[in-house]
């Protein structure tokens, strides 16, 4: 860390470089799977927008209208799963980076709110990132 890192985060700048390393890797690697929440959301928006366009408003017999409201539940099922699971992917990674994180800080002898906390402002400063 630089100089000035390590005045305005001095809990932080105690933790090896190599160690720090390793957890910020890992924390990259949570940010990784934000992006595809977002796909998924930008999906539904598209799907609501065919849907909106091409096919309500329109008149339809009941066994088509009930293969419709059919292969539209199936959609938002399967959207919502897929929402779940990387919501459970993100917090299994983010319990993962949260847990090193504190072990290290344990092996260091750092109070481990302290070294949270600067950990998140690290992150948000040179990321942009979400705290965990």
């Amino acid at each position: 860390m630089s100089e000035t890192n390590e005045n305005t985060l001095p809990e932080l700048s105690k933790i090896p470089e190599d160690k720090l390393t390793v957890i910020l890797n890992e924390y990259i690697a949570l940010m990784g799977t934000t992006k595809y929440v977002q796909y998924i959301f930008l999906a539904i928006g598209a799907i609501v927008l065919f849907y909106n366009i091409f096919i309500a408003g329109n008149t339809y017999t009941y066994s088509e209208y009930n293969n419709i409201k059919l292969i539209m539940l199936v959609v938002a099922c399967l959207f919502g799963g897929g929402l779940i699971l990387f919501g459970i992917v993100f917090y299994t990674k983010q319990l993962r980076v949260r847990g090193n994180l504190k072990e290290i800080a344990e092996k260091q002898k750092l109070d481990f709110k302290k070294v949270h906390k600067e950990f998140n402002v690290f992150v948000k400063d040179n990321f942009g990132g979400y705290p965990i």
